[in-house]
């Protein structure tokens, strides 16, 4: 029997908890820092700012250069990879469908509602979109996850209770990236290794009072029109039986309930969360990606091309040698040697001239074409994947296939991945229609 407490003791206690899972929010974000570091490094050599480093402050800095006329242009390499990598999973699109657990007419005839249900919720809730969306996360900082809720206030309208309308419900799916997740902790392989998660995120003010009302007003203070809000999801045990989720919302506790979604095994409350990676880590909750592990190659890249055009534009305009005093340098210098230009020279001084730059070492080409083929080998796109041509055309066609099927292996891992999540997609689905959709309605 709970003991009924006096407001004054309810806004007492809303604040203690408040405090306590603010506390544990600043404690996850220094846990996961370094992670989420590597992923704005990620996210910037994506675009192509491919001068940035980590610094010992833990900020991400654009590096200087030495000398004013050395050269930083990008050259590329990793977005076409990135771009390939995701045109080859995007063909990774599985049909959730449900097999009869037994050969019963009645598992049958489950088996083919069930398929039925998620054959439109697939459709409604343009599932191949987010499966896309969460593809590119998890190809670019590694890790990234599906929220499967349940939506209130989807659906048909089926009435009015007072001036509110009623609708039917429906299953809501979203892309969280990770930078919003925190887990108890990142040395945990995965979700069923941790006891609890925070999805932390940034709301506007108006969508944060329209979705808690009264409970919500104090939750931005100010003329803020932003505000965090922190959801505290912790799994079912000792005595919350149901497990626990806490909602705040700036300094406001708008919600404080049992885990609200029947969405694991044999009945059980569990997150409403499916993670998917590209690549798994020992001992990480967090996955890699294949960006990061080919961006040293790619500074290296950079820099061979940059001394490489360096050493050519020191060919092609010559550098002049003038003996101290002889002619004017400063024009020299604002307008070079035009064609047909005039070099005056003081008499009796040694006139100017170009001196010998030498060729092009060959040790550029071949480190160029090294590092090259070295990118290729860590991303897992061929020569073929990325550009869709051969370097020979004497090849046979037993042979192309031979290649396109070895293609297709290096990325099976990453392709596995986002099937085990579709997978477990469709099960959370499923399982939400069952825990808050009426019988006519599935039939429906």
């Amino acid at each position: 029997m709970k003991t009924k407490l006096s407001r004054p003791e309810r806004n007492l206690r809303a604040e203690v908890l408040v405090s306590e899972i603010k506390r544990e929010f600043e404690k996850r974000q220094a846990e996961r820092a370094p992670y989420e570091l590597q992923w704005q490094l990620n996210l910037k050599f994506l675009k192509g700012e491919q001068y940035a480093e980590t610094s010992a402050l833990g900020r991400i800095e654009e590096s200087e250069s030495d000398f004013y006329w050395q050269e930083k242009e990008v050259f590329n390499h990793l977005a076409p990879i990135v771009e390939t990598r995701l045109a080859k999973l995007g063909r990774v699109r599985p049909v959730m469908g449900v097999m009869p657990a037994s050969g019963d007419q009645d598992d049958f005839y489950t088996a083919k509602v069930a398929t039925d249900v998620l054959d439109a919720a697939q459709n409604k809730l343009d599932i191949d979109g987010q499966i896309g969306t969460a593809t590119m996360w998890s190809e670019t900082c590694g890790t990234s996850f599906y929220k499967i809720t349940w939506d209130g206030n989807a659906g048909r309208v089926l009435g009015a209770d007072g001036k509110n309308a009623v609708y039917e419900g429906e299953v809501c799916v979203t892309v969280c990236p990770p930078f919003e997740i925190y887990p108890d902790s990142c040395a945990a392989a995965s979700l069923s290794e941790i006891r609890s998660l925070i999805h932390a995120r940034t709301m506007p003010a108006a969508v944060i009072r329209n979705k808690w009302g009264a409970a919500a007003e104090n939750a931005v203070k100010g003329a803020a029109e932003n505000a965090t809000v922190i959801e505290y999801y912790e799994l079912p045990g000792g005595i919350d039986r149901d497990g626990r989720l806490v909602i705040i919302a700036g300094d406001a506790l708008v919600f404080e309930g049992p885990l609200p979604y029947i969405n694991g095994a044999a009945g059980k409350r569990g997150f409403p969360f499916i993670q998917q990676k590209a690549c798994e880590t020992p001992g990480c909750f967090f996955g890699i990606s294949v960006l990061q592990r080919a961006i040293p190659i790619q500074r290296a890249y950079n820099a061979v091309k940059n001394r490489k055009h360096e050493f050519l534009n020191r060919i092609a305009m010559g550098v002049l040698a003038v003996e101290d005093g002889s002619v004017d340098t400063d024009n020299l210098e604002e307008e070079g040697l035009s064609p047909g230009k005039v070099v005056v020279y003081r008499a009796g001084s040694n006139p100017p001239v170009m001196m010998d730059t030498g060729r092009l070492p060959p040790e550029f080409a071949y480190e160029e074409d090294r590092l090259l083929q070295e990118i290729i080998s860590i991303s897992g796109v061929s020569e073929l994947m990325r550009n869709s041509t051969l370097t020979s055309t004497n090849i046979s066609g037993i042979a192309l296939q031979l290649l396109i099927e070895q293609d297709d292996t290096r990325l099976s891992v990453a392709a596995a991945l986002i099937k085990a999540a579709i997978k477990e997609m469709s099960r959370q689905i499923l399982r939400l229609y069952k825990q808050f959709a009426s019988g006519p309605r599935l039939c429906k």
